[in-house]
């Protein structure tokens, strides 16, 4: 992924830094509950510390990136990918309320797909609920998938080797 992309007008793509942690904060305080628990899949009231210290600091195991609205200045997404075996990697994705339905998350995960492939990534596996199609329907998007359901939860494992990345220039 390149240092920054222009998603839509006013809206760029960019690695995380140290300094976006209080903005990352105000953004999940602006999330619903809702969206908070399809994140975490448990209720949160606050951004979990232990999360926001490995969203900040990426590594060859780990990337993260966030979304920043150039108009308010405010941090609007943040995704990343963790590296859980040597040939995949967890994937989480979190768009503030006000935010989804207008695109963003599916262009986010695509250049996270397109970053973990880059890396040799070859399946990115996300958790989410049994309940979230639109977020099913994301990750379909990206490659081969299948799912293992247990209660109220899924978890979908996507195949990144089936698909040509033409974002991976």
């Amino acid at each position: 992924m390149c240092s920054r992309l222009e998603l839509v007008t006013g809206r760029v793509l960019r690695p995380s830094a140290p300094d976006d942690a209080p903005r990352l904060v105000a953004m999940f305080a602006r999330c619903s509950s809702a969206s908070r628990y399809g994140r975490f899949l448990a209720p949160r009231q606050h951004f979990p510390a232990s999360h926001l210290v490995d969203v900040l600091r990426s590594s060859p195991i780990r990337r993260s990136w966030v979304i920043d609205d150039l108009e308010t200045g405010r941090v609007v997404g943040v995704g990343s990918w963790f590296r859980n075996q040597s040939d995949s990697a967890e994937v989480g994705l979190l768009i503030e309320d006000a935010c989804q339905r207008h695109g963003l998350g599916t262009r986010f995960l695509d250049e996270l797909a397109a970053s973990a492939r880059r890396a040799g990534i070859t399946e990115l596996v996300g958790h989410t609920l049994a309940s979230a199609h639109h977020v099913h329907r994301m990750l379909r998007r990206l490659g081969p998938t299948t799912v293992e359901s247990s209660g109220p939860t899924c978890t979908l494992r996507v195949s990144l080797t089936d698909k040509v990345d033409a974002l991976a220039g």
